[in-house]
């Protein structure tokens, strides 16, 4: 059974996800710039009430505004872990 999708600033420390979709152009904008698309596998760095941080595959650390997080849906990539080609 497939993982429910919920939001990014959901995701815990060290936990793996995929990006299944981002709500709202002005927040695809932003992700855009900091190379996050749909699709992008990212794992949970830290937490905050204002920012998420989270680890692009490519090893990129990616601060996420907690307001624009709760827009990006995201799933569970538990089986991800063995297919990482960097620290997500």
């Amino acid at each position: 059974m497939a993982d429910a999708t919920r939001s990014l600033d959901t995701v815990r420390p060290g936990e793996l996800v995929t990006v299944r979709r981002i709500l709202f152009d002005l927040v695809r904008d932003q992700c855009s710039e900091c190379g996050v698309s749909e699709g992008s596998r990212l794992c949970g760095r830290s937490e905050g009430a204002e920012t998420v941080v989270v680890d692009a595959t490519s090893g990129r650390r990616i601060p996420c505004d907690s307001r624009h997080a709760r827009f990006i849906e995201v799933v569970g990539d538990e089986a991800g872990a063995d297919r990482a080609d960097g620290p997500a």
